[in-house]
């Protein structure tokens, strides 16, 4: 399935969806795909997309359409990670501040041994992450692997 025929799958999708959230899940799918278009590919990395947009099997179904299509969405973002180094705006800040909190909890928890400790640590880890996550984000905007779907 090529990157055309999805979008205009999900352009029909939108137009018969009726609940907010479940087309905004269609607006972000159409904003990679079509940051996709703008890139260019070689033959090889074309078909890889291709094949990846057909084994997903995009189709339209009666039921949970919004959870089916965030988690093909899901798969696809990996998949473009994961072969093109290709990210979303932010992706590294909202990763790394998670991650952030995570080890403030556990560090702020077992170093400061106070009953603040873990609300001091996720304070010191959210803020740590932030900046780590910021800077990957600029190396990956210099370096051309952001996907400019705002």
């Amino acid at each position: 399935m090529t990157i055309s025929e999805t979008k205009q799958q999900l352009e029909e999708l939108l137009q018969q969806s009726t609940s907010k959230r479940e087309s905004k899940v269609y607006h972000r799918f159409l904003k990679v795909l079509s940051a996709l278009e703008g890139r260019d590919f070689t033959k090889e990395e074309l078909t890889m997309i291709q094949s990846e947009l057909t084994r997903l099997d995009i189709k339209p179904i009666k039921t949970r359409r919004k959870t089916y299509f965030r988690k093909k969405l899901r798969l696809f973002l990996g998949f473009l990670n994961k072969n093109f180094s290709l990210v979303i705006h932010n992706h590294y800040q909202e990763y790394s501040m998670s991650l952030g909190i995570v080890f403030g909890v556990v560090l702020g928890t077992s170093i400061l041994q106070d009953p603040n400790g873990s609300s001091i640590g996720i304070c010191v880890g959210l803020f740590i992450g932030y900046f780590i996550g910021k800077y990957l984000d600029k190396t990956a905007l210099e370096e051309n692997r952001v996907l400019n779907i705002a």
